[in-house]
């Protein structure tokens, strides 16, 4: 048979209060730790958000710069076009486009333009993510425009 030592009258308690201490210690180390997890998942969507923006920004200064687009016919809002493109009319690719079946992403799309020289024009584009902090990208860059030379 077992015989369990009595423990003196003054330490009676001691052990209930060294586990409450440690517990909370581990509280406090799990709270922080999942304090910096949200934030390094905020911070990714941010710097995702980020990156899609720049990559808008691009797109647009290349078709710009192509004489794809002007700065006054670039949309400013993006829409998500579905994979299958819903034609009204399947047999006539050129008919009309149900541009109800698209969703907005919800980026925003600012164009400036500033004539440098004869023939040369900076131009500004601004992409803005309302939903994320952070989230936007700007670039600019000087576009030969008009007939200067262009061949």
């Amino acid at each position: 048979m077992t015989r369990f030592r009595r423990v003196p009258h003054g330490r009676r308690g001691w052990l209930l209060l060294e586990a409450m201490v440690a517990l909370s210690i581990v509280v406090i180390l799990f709270a922080g730790v999942q304090g910096a997890i949200a934030s390094a998942g905020l911070a990714s969507r941010a710097a995702a958000s980020r990156a899609q923006c720049a990559d808008l920004a691009r797109s647009v200064l290349g078709a710009i710069e192509l004489g794809l687009a002007t700065p006054e016919t670039v949309h400013e809002r993006v829409v998500d076009w579905p994979s299958e493109a819903p034609w009204t009319d399947p047999d006539e690719r050129l008919g009309a486009f149900d541009e109800s079946a698209a969703t907005d992403v919800g980026l925003r799309i600012e164009v400036e333009t500033e004539p440098i020289v004869r023939g040369v024009t900076l131009v500004t584009v601004r992409v803005v993510d309302p939903a994320t902090r952070g989230g936007n990208a700007t670039l600019s860059q000087a576009i030969v425009t008009g007939s200067a030379g262009r061949r």
